[in-house]
């Protein structure tokens, strides 16, 4: 939910820090999920994969605010 948040957030105050911010809470999410790749369910991966879908598009939206200004 937060990440929806983030995504609306980033072209609405014209600024990626919010992209970045999503992404480094990412970050360690991620490394989780490589070491535990094994025991890792389904659901897991899919719910991982959706904050980073999330967080992709978010630094998308901040590219193009960028590219903008």
């Amino acid at each position: 939910m937060a990440l929806l948040l983030v995504l609306a957030a980033t072209p609405a105050a014209r600024d990626g820090r919010w992209a970045l911010a999503a992404a480094v809470y990412l970050l360690p999410g991620l490394v989780y999920l490589a070491e535990n790749l094994r025991v890792t369910g389904a659901r897991g991966i899919l719910y991982w994969s959706v904050l980073a879908g999330l967080v992709v598009a978010s630094l998308v939206a901040a590219r193009r605010v960028h590219a903008r200004a």
